[in-house]
Order: structure tokens, then sequence, then C-alpha cells
């Protein structure tokens, strides 16, 4: 696929998510294909995390995650991992027929959405008033992104109920987060000691 390409199915899954789907469903990845598009968007909001974080730091409790490419990496891709699998056993726990090859390249290019939304949000964050703007392409990025989610695991599963997707999507986010919550209690800052000078 061109560039050209690329963009057009990056409106397409804005404008019509259920026939991007189809359109990706389509490519008939191979797995080497679809690992390195797994490891490429994860690298790149890593990178970019990277770099939003030398222009302006983070200073939350988040800091020692974000502030650590590497370790945000291993965050990010355990979680879209967990999201992808989770998707499909529980979306076959509801009935559906989605194969993990396929929600893996409908997850995998959600991500690489939301990672080009996040760059057009730091580029905006530089404008007059762009922190403002930029928060509110954050909030919006997020619906749709939700939203071109659950209409991928629509088409996945072949449901037809667009709610049930949703559930779908709610339970594995649900289990990813208490999976990556327990992570971080034990690999966190206060256990490794990195506020222990301060």
């Amino acid at each position: 696929m061109t560039g050209g390409d690329l963009g057009r199915l990056a409106l397409m899954s804005v404008t019509e998510p259920r026939r991007a789907a189809q359109q990706l469903l389509a490519l008939d990845l191979g797995a080497g294909a679809r690992r390195d598009a797994l490891l490429l968007v994860v690298s790149g909001s890593a990178l970019l995390m990277g770099i939003a974080g030398l222009s302006t730091p983070d200073t939350s409790s988040l800091a020692f995650l974000t502030g650590n490419p590497v370790l945000f990496a291993l965050f990010l891709g355990l979680g879209l991992v967990g999201m992808i699998q989770g998707s499909t056993l529980i979306g076959r726990a509801f009935g559906g027929r989605g194969a993990l090859a396929d929600l893996t390249v409908l997850l995998t290019w959600v991500q690489g959405l939301r990672l080009l939304a996040q760059v057009v949000m730091l580029l905006v964050a530089f404008l007059p008033a762009g922190p403002q703007l930029a928060a509110m392409l954050g909030v919006a990025a997020s619906v749709i992104g939700l939203w071109i989610s659950a209409v991928f695991i629509d088409e996945a599963h072949g449901f037809g109920n667009i709610l049930k997707s949703f559930g779908v999507l709610l339970l594995a986010g649900l289990i990813v987060v208490l999976g990556l919550s327990l992570l971080w209690s034990l690999v966190g800052p206060i256990n490794t000691g990195a506020y222990a000078h301060v």
C-alpha cells in the first residue's frame, strides 16, 4: 500500500469504519506483517511520548512511566496485546466468530490512528491557544477511537449488534487495566526505589 492508500484508509476508518475494517481484513496479512505492524505502532507511540516529554515534562504520578520510553513501550505493548486477546476471547464467548489474526490487524490499525492523532495534537500544542485546542482534539479522538474500535470488533465477530461490541470492548479494557495495574504495583517507582531520595 502507498502512503496515499493509507491516508484514504485512515479517513475511511472515521467516515466508514465498517468498510475500512473489511478492506483491512481483505489484505490478509501474514503473521510476520501483523507482528511488525504491532511493534511499529508501539515503538512509534513510545518515541512520540519521549518527544512530548522533552517539551512538556510530566509531573504526574505516571512520570516514571511516561518518562521512560522503553517501559512505556512495554506497558503499551502488553496493553494492546491484552486488548487483542481479550476482544477475541470475550467476543467468542458472546457468540462471535472473530479470529485472533483479524482482531490483531484491526486493533493494531486503531492504535496506529491514535498515534496519528497524537502527532497532530503535539503539533497543535505549539500554536497560540494550542494546549486547549489539543485537549479538545484529544477528547474527540478518544471518542472516535472507541467508536471505530467497537465497529471493528462488531465486523470481526459478525455480531450485527454494536452494543454487544461495546460490551466486549468494555470487558476487555477492564481486564487489561486490572492486569496492568497489578504489574504497575510490582514495578512502579516506589517498588523500584525511584522515590527513595525524594
